[in-house]
C-alpha cells in the first residue's frame, strides 16, 4: 500500500490563521480526500488552496481543513453541515498555501448566515475553481494576483477605498514592509504560473491558441477591469451625477484598470513574451 502520509503536501507546520497544522500528520483535522485531491492537481501550481470549515454541534466547536475545490463543489447546494464533524457550518475560511512557506495566506471567508461582508478574494477563488474553461479560471486567478500586489488580498464588501491612484489604493491597508514584500512576491508567483500554464496547455494540445501573447493581454485586460469595477463601486467619492467627469465611475474604472496593468501586468514580471511552442 502506498504511503499516503509521505505524499502529503508540505510536511511541516503551517499556520492557518491562529491554528498551526502539521500537514504531514494523519492525526490533524484534515481529510484523506483533501490530500488525494491536492495530489491530483497540476504539479507546477505554486500553491494549494484550502478551505477551513468552522462548524458547531451542541456545545462543541470544530475546524476542519479541506481542499478548497472539494468544498466549492458541494457547498452550499449539496449540504450545510461539515461532512466529517457533522457540525452545522458557521463560516468557511479560504486560504492559499504557497508551497514551502510557514503560513497560509487568508484570502477571505464565506458566512453561512449572512450575505454581507462578502470577501472579494474568496469570490475570485471560488470562481477560479468553478470556471467553465481554463482561460476563465486563469482570469479569476489573475485578479487574485492583482489583489496580492495591491496589498488588498483580504478586503470585503464593507471596505471603502480612494481609487484615484494605484499608490493611494495600496497604502490604505495597514501593511508592514515585510508583508507588502511578501504579498507582491505571491502576486508575481501567480503571474508567472499563469504564463507557464498557458504555454504548457498549448504545447500539450489542450488549448488551441495561435497567439499566447494576445491571450495574456486579453486576460490581464479583463481581470483588471473586473477588479477595478469592484473597487470603484466601493469608492464613496465616485459619483455618476457629479460635476467632475474624472470622478465618474466609467472614467475612474478605466483609469484604475490601466494603472493596475501598467504596475502589475505580465510585462512587469517578465511573462509578456510567451510564444507559440515550436512544432515537433
Amino acid at each position: 500500500m502506498a504511503n499516503t502520509q509521505a505524499q502529503r503536501p508540505g510536511g511541516s507546520i503551517v499556520r492557518f490563521g491562529r491554528e498551526a497544522v502539521d500537514l504531514a500528520r494523519r492525526s490533524e483535522p484534515i481529510s484523506h480526500a483533501t490530500f488525494q485531491s491536492l495530489m491530483d492537481e497540476d504539479p507546477d501550481k505554486p500553491f494549494y488552496a484550502f478551505a477551513r470549515i468552522c462548524s458547531s454541534g451542541g456545545k462543541q466547536k470544530y475546524a476542519h481543513l479541506y481542499s478548497a475545490e472539494n468544498v466549492i463543489e458541494w457547498y452550499p447546494l449539496n449540504g450545510r453541515t461539515d461532512p466529517c464533524t457533522r457540525g452545522s457550518i458557521e463560516r468557511i475560511e479560504y486560504y492559499l498555501y504557497f508551497k514551502g512557506e510557514g503560513g497560509a495566506v487568508h484570502v477571505g471567508d464565506v458566512y453561512e448566515d449572512t450575505a454581507d461582508h462578502v470577501s472579494t478574494s474568496a469570490d475570485y477563488l471560488i470562481w477560479y475553481h468553478s470556471g467553465e474553461d481554463e482561460p476563465s479560471r486563469l482570469l479569476s486567478l489573475l485578479a487574485i494576483a492583482y489583489l496580492q500586489n495591491l496589498g488588498l488580498i483580504n478586503i470585503t464588501s464593507d471596505d471603502t477605498f480612494d481609487t484615484s491612484s494605484v499608490a493611494r489604493l495600496g497604502h490604505q491597508r495597514a501593511r508592514s514592509l515585510e508583508q507588502t514584500t511578501e504579498d507582491q512576491a505571491h502576486g508575481r508567483t501567480i503571474l508567472e504560473y499563469i504564463g507557464t500554464r498557458i504555454e504548457k496547455l498549448i504545447e500539450g494540445g489542450e488549448l488551441n491558441c495561435s497567439d499566447p501573447a494576445a491571450l495574456l493581454t486579453s486576460l490581464e485586460h479583463d481581470a483588471a477591469h473586473h477588479l477595478a469595477d469592484a473597487l470603484v463601486s466601493q469608492d464613496p467619492n465616485v459619483k455618476d451625477d457629479g460635476d467632475d467627469v474624472a470622478r465618474s465611475p466609467n472614467v475612474r474604472k478605466n483609469a484604475l484598470a490601466a494603472a493596475i496593468i501598467a504596475c502589475y501586468g505580465f510585462r512587469e514580471c517578465g511573462c509578456a513574451q510567451a510564444t507559440v511552442p515550436s512544432e515537433r
